[in-house]
């Protein structure tokens, strides 16, 4: 980690059980291990509290008539949108999810694979991805960022920052690099949520420190934004600085591994001493 960010702050069973059908070596196809109930059961609700605060701010500034999701859950973000009166809400998932599942009746789900690039084939007034793409390889999060500005020109993205772990978290990266992607699609990082979130307790640590918006160059947003007085990235390693939520975890963390580490310290140097014995 940088110097400069950690600055910033029943009837018996027959004889032979029935064989279960094979599945698929790509863990993201095996929902009961890893994104079954208990996963979504876990984050759904502080995930809703976000979105209705992170919906609110934006529709102070603009209000979409069409939201997709990429990556949707059951449906938390889109839900805040309903709420705002949205009537178009697209959603997009592994297929170990299902319209049945979602928590807002409008909303029309999708089972993609979200390891390959997922084909929306229409446009939407705001595409999202809100902490998704860490779960991907790194070439399927970089198809997300691709599927996210061809169906929007007007992105909500965030992913978990180097370091913050979680389930299945196997792609975790520096903000920037993902500013880097939508630069170099055009688009234009502004700083909307982190400076008035950074310590509102309403919203997951996760969702204050990595939630960002995109907009594509030369759209009307981007003007509204700037007059308003929304920070716009120009230097994209600023999108890096660390939550206080993150850089005192990683601290604790490093903290107990050097406690347990002192602690096994005597009976190495025993064993040592041991085998240094003729």
């Amino acid at each position: 980690m940088r110097q400069s960010q950690i600055a910033c702050r029943g009837p018996d069973p027959p004889a032979r059980a029935p064989r279960e059908p094979e599945r698929p070596a790509n863990i993201l196809n095996a929902p009961n291990t890893v994104y079954g109930r208990h996963f979504y059961a876990e984050q759904l609700e502080g995930s809703r509290a976000s979105a209705r605060v992170l919906v609110e701010m934006l529709s102070a500034h603009w209000q979409p008539a069409s939201v997709l999701d990429i990556g949707c859950g059951r449906g938390a973000w889109l839900a805040a949108w309903g709420e705002r009166g949205v009537s178009r809400l697209v959603g997009l998932d592994g297929p170990w999810n299902d319209a049945t599942q979602m928590i807002w009746p409008a909303i029309e789900f999708r089972a993609v694979d979200l390891e390959r690039a997922p084909a929306v084939g229409e446009r939407f007034d705001l595409a999202m991805s809100i902490e998704v793409v860490e779960h991907l390889a790194a070439a399927a999060g970089e198809a997300v960022v691709d599927a996210l500005v061809a169906a929007s020109d007007v992105v909500v993205f965030s992913a978990a920052f180097s370091g913050q772990g979680g389930v299945h978290h196997v792609h975790e990266r520096y903000h920037s690099h993902w500013g880097g992607l939508f630069r170099a699609r055009s688009f234009r990082t502004f700083d909307l949520f982190r400076p008035r979130l950074w310590g509102d307790a309403r919203v997951m640590p996760w969702h204050r420190a990595n939630v960002f918006l995109h907009v594509r160059d030369g759209h009307a947003l981007a003007t509204t934004l700037r007059e308003a007085g929304v920070p716009e990235l120009a230097e994209l390693a600023f999108m890096d600085c660390v939550h206080p939520w993150l850089y005192e975890r990683l601290r604790v963390d490093r903290a107990g591994f050097g406690t347990h580490l002192r602690a096994l310290w005597p009976s190495l140097l025993r064993s040592l001493r041991r085998r240094g014995t003729p």
